[in-house]
Parts: C-alpha cells; sequence; structure tokens
C-alpha cells in the first residue's frame, strides 16, 4: 500500500472512529429534550343550523379555549368574529367562552368563528426512576372515583391488582398499564362517552373509553392521573377538518419532579413507543378530567312548536411553522450520516482513480 492510500485509509478510518464516539456521548438524553417549537395558525368554525320548521331562540353554546401547558403549549393570538357573552373557568383549570344565538328561523345559519394561534413545543421526556421524587398533599382529586373513572368496579380493580402487583414503582406502573391497554383493548369509536369499566368489559372504545381506563387503572393504584380531551391530528397547512377526523381523548399521569406526563392509548396501538411520555404538535389539549368536552350546545327555547338545531365543528389550518430546537439532534444526525458519506466518497474516489490508470 503506497503512502498516499494507506494516509486516506487512516482518515476514512478516523472519521469513523470520530463519529462512533460522537453518538455514544451524545446520545444520553437529557430529562426534558424540547427539540421541536410548531406556531399554528387556525380557524375553528362553529356553525348552528336549524334544521327544523319552526323558530328557536336563546341558543346556548360553550367553547372551551386551549388550556396553556408550560413549556408545551402556548395561545398567543386568540380573537373572535363577535365577542363572547362571557368566560368562565372550572375547578379543574379549564377555560370557556360563551355564546348565545338570540334566535334562530328555520333553514337559518349562524356562525362563529374563533382565529387563533398556536405555539406547541414537542417535548420527549427521558424519565429517569432515581429523580422521581414523593407526591404532595392537594392531588386528593386526581385520585378519586368518577362516573366515568368507575375504578372500583370488580374487574378494574381486579386488572389494576394484577398491573400493581407486577410493576416495581410508578413509571413502570405507568409503562405496563399503558402497555395492557394498548395490547389487548380494540380501538372502535362508540357513540358520546362511555366509562372505564364498561370499556373493559366490551374489550373495546374510542379514544376517550381507552384513556379513561388506562386513567382508572392508574388511580386504582395510587397515582395521580386525569383525562385529557382535544384535537388529535398531523395539522397540515390548508386543511379543512370536520370535528369527527380530530376529536381526540388522551391522559397524563403526575410524576413528582417531572410534572403532569401524556401517555396516549389509542395512538400507541400504531406508534407504541412515539405515545408515551412525549408531546407535539399533533395533540392540542382543550380540557382536563373525564366527560368534560370542548363543544357543548345546551338546551334552546321553541316558542312555537318543536324544531332542530345543528351543531357543525370545523378547524381551518391556515399555515403550520416548523423551528427545530435542538442542536444535538441535528449533531447526533451529523455524526450519523457524515462518515457513511465519506466512506462512500472515498470509495468512489478511488474507483474513479482505477478507471484513470486502467
Amino acid at each position: 500500500m503506497n503512502r498516499r492510500k494507506a494516509m486516506a485509509v487512516a482518515s476514512v478510518a478516523l472519521l469513523l472512529l470520530a463519529g462512533g464516539t460522537g453518538v455514544v456521548l451524545l446520545l444520553r438524553k437529557p430529562d426534558v429534550d424540547s427539540y421541536e417549537r410548531t406556531t399554528m395558525r387556525v380557524d375553528v368554525v362553529v356553525t348552528l343550523s336549524n334544521l327544523g320548521n319552526s323558530m328557536a331562540t336563546n341558543i346556548p353554546l360553550r367553547l372551551a379555549l386551549p388550556l396553556e401547558v408550560p413549556s408545551v403549549q402556548h395561545v398567543s393570538r386568540l380573537s373572535y368574529s363577535e365577542p363572547p357573552q362571557r368566560y368562565s373557568n372550572d375547578s379543574w383549570g379549564n377555560s370557556f367562552a360563551h355564546f348565545e344565538v338570540d334566535n334562530l328561523g328555520p333553514a337559518d345559519e349562524h356562525v362563529i368563528t374563533l382565529t387563533m394561534e398556536l405555539v406547541m413545543t414537542s417535548v420527549d421526556w427521558n424519565l429517569g426512576r432515581e429523580d422521581v421524587g414523593a407526591y404532595g398533599p392537594g392531588l386528593e382529586r386526581y385520585l378519586e372515583e368518577t362516573v366515568f373513572l368507575n375504578f372500583n368496579d370488580a374487574g378494574v380493580l381486579a386488572m389494576s391488582h394484577t398491573l400493581g402487583d407486577r410493576s416495581s414503582d410508578v413509571l413502570d406502573l405507568a409503562w405496563r398499564t399503558y402497555s395492557w391497554v394498548v395490547d389487548n383493548m380494540v380501538y372502535q369509536q362508540v357513540a358520546g362517552e362511555l366509562d372505564a369499566a364498561t370499556a373493559l368489559k366490551n374489550g373495546e372504545g374510542g379514544s376517550a373509553e381507552l384513556a379513561n381506563l388506562w386513567v382508572a387503572l392508574m388511580r386504582a393504584n395510587g397515582v395521580p392521573a386525569r383525562r385529557v380531551s382535544g384535537w388529535g391530528n398531523h395539522f397540515a397547512a390548508g386543511e379543512e377538518l370536520t370535528v369527527a377526523r380530530f376529536a381526540h381523548g388522551w391522559a397524563e399521569f403526575l410524576v413528582p419532579g417531572y410534572g403532569w406526563i401524556p401517555v396516549d392509548p389509542t395512538w400507541g396501538q400504531t406508534n407504541k413507543f412515539d405515545s408515551f411520555a412525549k408531546a407535539d404538535s399533533t395533540h392540542v389539549a382543550l380540557t382536563t378530567e373525564a366527560g368534560i368536552h370542548f363543544l357543548q350546545r345546551g338546551a334552546f327555547d321553541e316558542p312555537y312548536g318543536p324544531t332542530d338545531v345543528g351543531t357543525d365543528y370545523v378547524l381551518i389550518v391556515r399555515s403550520v411553522t416548523l423551528d427545530n430546537l435542538s442542536f444535538k439532534r441535528d449533531l447526533i444526525a451529523g455524526m450519523i450520516f457524515s462518515p457513511p458519506l465519506a466512506f462512500a466518497a472515498f470509495v468512489i474516489s478511488k474507483r474513479a482513480r482505477q478507471r484513470m490508470v486502467g
């Protein structure tokens, strides 16, 4: 081997070694890896339609506003096509805008548009058992049984005991419970919202039901957990989505030292490792706790006889902008791909020289 060839081979070997060493040094994730920011501008278009043959009056409408989630979700801009009658907040931290349509004649429509800008940060939690602290006071409400989270049902209790007995700590319990729901429950949309015990008995449910079951199993084992409702979709600019395409439910559990950690048992059936302890722009949280929905139209008056009012909720995605926040991820990608590229360039160059000599 001549000196030039030896130096070339040595250079490629050093590149491969440096790349591999760099990847090993950088592969350990930080506890909280915020790696991407998505700015999304959307219109929420709510249409009330009188589908009957008589007048409807005093039609109430309650719309949930996106939650402020520290380090994950922020509403940077919000405007309305007409001012709400009032705002309200409930004890779970949910916020609502209230409207009332005075009258709606047969075949008439009333459209209310909310225009908002959402800033979503994609986060990957690297949960370390050694860093999990102890639960403090004031969390009793996240351990209670409710109509939808009925964990004192015999079937739910039995399953929670089985999972709890096999788990070594909170994180192990959360993952085992998540895996059991993902692997054993069938995703099937249902009308309305069913409780955890019914979902377990049926062996199936929609996103709300799978999340309700997961939360109930966690609460039965003494871990604070809650249901989340909102929008779930891979939002793309220019899309117009009906509510059936994006209404979604998932869950969260509290980890001392980290905060509320998202878990999506429904999406876990197709992307198991990407739907546990990760937040991204595909999930927009509007309300927390089971049974609290982001769209609610109340009872209205029918002064001249029975009629019917339909409610449509549509999302129009105006724009989506992505900003990378992780230099480390870019560096790892560069270290992974640059040595093979360098080696390929060396091989191509060598073959070219051989052809020239030949």
